[in-house]
């Protein structure tokens, strides 16, 4: 993919990402560490199949290494990360109205998932994936997972709520996972449609 000066190319397990935006400039490699796959296995549809919502995961979790350069000055570093593609037949805003997405990875286990709450003119009320890999094995990619809040907040400036405390279960053929996913810090709230750019 190439845009102006910005490129992602390679082929798996490689990638390489160049990108420069203002005086922040990247020049990154990743090593996917997992094999890259669909999200939940294909395709997630909705609206009676009319349309659809896509995210080829490249690396649910990879060895990254490069540089960033800001202001001109280049600061090189070694860490983990993780890197997607979404593609679809209809404007993301369009149809999502909240968002849930986490990225974990401790070296050995790695938990992606990402919950979609979708408008109320769109059927099914909700799309999404869990991924779980270990040992550079995928043991679940699947949509069937449940992530239900049990503890609010409200976000002081824009009045939003969002839930700082909730459970996440999958019960798979290979693997169930169970867990309490907490909020303990925002780092940042943004308006993000107030941002964005339209083309």
């Amino acid at each position: 993919v190439a845009i102006g000066r910005n490129r992602i190319y390679g082929k798996y397990p490689t990638y390489f990402y160049k990108l420069r935006e203002g005086n922040v400039e990247f020049d990154l490699k990743f090593e996917a560490k997992l094999p890259c796959g669909m999200t939940g296995g294909s395709k997630l549809y909705f609206d009676e199949r009319k349309r659809f919502w896509a995210d080829a995961v490249l690396a649910p979790y990879a060895d990254v290494s490069g540089t960033i350069t800001i202001g001109g000055k280049p600061r090189r570093f070694k860490g983990r990360g993780y890197a997607d593609h979404g593609y679809a037949t209809i404007k993301v805003p369009s149809f999502s109205k909240r968002w849930h997405i986490m990225r974990a990875f401790d070296g050995q286990n790695t938990i992606n998932y990402l919950n979609i709450e979708t408008k109320s003119k769109y059927q099914p009320q909700r799309v999404g994936h869990i991924l779980y890999g270990r040992d550079g094995r995928i043991y679940c990619n699947s949509p069937d997972f449940t992530l239900t809040p049990t503890r609010m907040a409200t976000e002081p400036q824009s009045g939003f709520e969002y839930p700082v405390e909730y459970e996440l279960r999958y019960k798979g053929p290979h693997v169930e996972i169970e867990g309490k996913v907490k909020v303990t810090r925002v780092l940042e709230a943004l308006d993000i449609f107030l941002s964005l750019i339209h083309i």
